[in-house]
């Protein structure tokens, strides 16, 4: 039942993402830069699939980070040390980094900006349906930042006991954090 659920409100996210506009991606860009100038240390970065946030302006002038991209190795994701010109395509259709560049394991990385299709108040996202995300953040110590635009909010995402909530969601509007007291709900 979750999974009908979770499979009709993807496709009424991706109709909503096919609207946003290049005014709102630099919006978001702006907001996440301003608050990525005050992080230090290794953060992890997606490759944006189309209606995605394109955060690769923000690696280039966020130099003061040390910025890791995910690979799809079996079920997992892994990390690599590379720019966004290093690149190339890998699994289902994402732009990844090649085996040979420098591995950086998971607990090294101090955040994660992390895709999604939804989003809901209470800190839970709504992923594309192959759980790479919520396997690793389950084991990661970094924070976790859910990357997304207005459109995407959700009165809720069903969730279930393997699906992993975010500390903080930063959308075109600014950031947004759980209230305390349901970021552990």
């Amino acid at each position: 039942m979750i999974q009908q659920q979770k499979s009709k409100l993807r496709e009424d996210l991706k109709a909503r993402l096919r609207s946003v506009t290049e005014a709102q991606q630099e919006s978001l860009r702006s907001h996440l830069h301003n608050w990525l100038l005050k992080q230090t240390g290794t953060w992890a970065v997606f490759s944006a699939l189309p209606g995605e946030p394109d955060l690769k302006p923000l690696i280039e002038t966020l130099t003061h980070l040390r910025w890791v991209f995910p690979r799809v190795e079996g079920v997992d994701l892994v990390f690599h040390q590379v720019t966004s010109s290093d690149l190339m395509m890998g699994s289902f259709g994402v732009l990844e980094p090649a085996t040979h560049h420098p591995r950086v394991d998971k607990n090294e990385i101090q955040g994660f900006l992390i895709p999604g299709l939804g989003f809901d108040r209470r800190g839970h996202r709504l992923g594309r349906g192959k759980g790479f995300y919520d396997r690793m953040l389950a084991q990661a110590t970094g924070y976790k930042l859910g990357v997304g635009f207005e459109c995407q909010w959700t009165p809720v995402v069903p969730a279930e006991s393997h699906d992993q909530r975010l500390q903080a969601i930063m959308t075109d509007a600014g950031l947004w954090t759980p209230p305390s007291d349901d970021a552990e709900a």
